[in-house]
């Protein structure tokens, strides 16, 4: 049995693969329903890139408010 990964080095790579993996179904969501609305592939595309990255960046910036200790330090 190995031990359950607890350093900060593999949590935080563990929160930004999630981060990662939602903004994907995001992505994939938003362009699935631009073109659903008729829309061009070009912007389907776009439409899914602005989504991943709104996507990860709000989930980012989540992760540290909740992994920040209080103390003002960041």
């Amino acid at each position: 049995m190995s031990a359950a990964p607890n350093s900060p080095g593999t949590v935080r790579i563990l929160l930004v693969m999630i981060a990662v993996l939602v903004g994907v179904i995001v992505a994939l969501v938003g362009g699935i329903l631009q073109m659903a609305d008729h829309a061009s592939v070009v912007t389907a595309i776009q439409c899914g890139g602005c989504a991943f990255a709104a996507t990860v960046m709000f989930l980012l910036t989540v992760f540290h408010f909740l992994a920040a200790s209080g103390d003002g330090q960041g």
